[in-house]
């Protein structure tokens, strides 16, 4: 597999073991998106990482001694092949979330094996927007997270047009775990949560659902 880094840190967003949980990071290299505001555009490409197997990855995390794995990128699902192995082995002995940016398909089969999917819906302010894949969102299990990245109201929208579309296909749409991140810049937020908030509350789409505001606690404390 292609891996930019292998670290110890804090989950600063949505994850199966909660924002601010310790955590080891597997960083794979190489994503098939290219999102206006991509904070990790140096591993975009996939020579932007080092060769490593099933073994000296699972080695290196072992080494960080953290029950918990997040597995992000670049885009993971890029490496599909590799990460199931990875995956599948992983599993055995602690708890594995993956970040994906939306547009590959989710293999349903992985459910066996990952605790939670965080899955980015990318909102028109990314670029990337019809790239996303419907199913993704659709197919979503209870312990799934889906986000959105707002930079504007524009973006809200999108994110309030996608949920309407998952309410058509899922009667139990309002059990999925929505969450809305305030595009965080640097040191500065996009878009101020609060606004958020008052978008969220007076949305009658999300009055039967319990939207999360996710904010980047690992950047507000400067951790990578």
């Amino acid at each position: 597999m292609k891996i930019a880094s292998i670290f110890k840190s804090i989950n600063g967003e949505v994850c199966h073991d909660h924002q601010g949980s310790i955590c080891g990071f597997i960083r794979l290299a190489g994503c098939n998106c290219s999102c206006q505001y991509c904070d990790t555009k140096k591993f975009q490409k996939k020579d932007s990482g080092i060769d490593m197997n099933t073994d000296e990855i699972i080695k290196a995390v072992q080494i960080l001694q953290c029950q918990t794995v997040t597995i992000t990128g670049g885009e993971p699902l890029v490496q599909k092949k590799a990460l199931l192995d990875l995956i599948m082995k992983l599993y055995k002995t602690h708890h594995v979330s993956i970040e994906t940016n939306g547009s590959i398909e989710i293999p349903i089969s992985w459910g066996s094996y990952v605790n939670s999917f965080v899955i980015d819906y990318k909102c028109s302010s990314s670029g990337m927007k019809s790239k996303m894949k419907l199913k993704n969102y659709v197919n979503a299990r209870y312990d799934d997270f889906i986000k959105f990245v707002i930079a504007n109201r524009k973006d809200f929208d999108d994110a309030v047009a996608l949920i309407k579309r998952v309410q058509k296909q899922r009667h139990d749409y309002f059990l999925l775990k929505w969450c809305f991140s305030p595009m965080f810049i640097n040191v500065d937020f996009g878009i101020r949560p609060f606004t958020l908030f008052q978008w969220i509350n007076e949305e009658p789409v999300l009055n039967t659902t319990t939207p999360i505001i996710n904010v980047q606690i690992h950047k507000m404390i400067e951790m990578e």
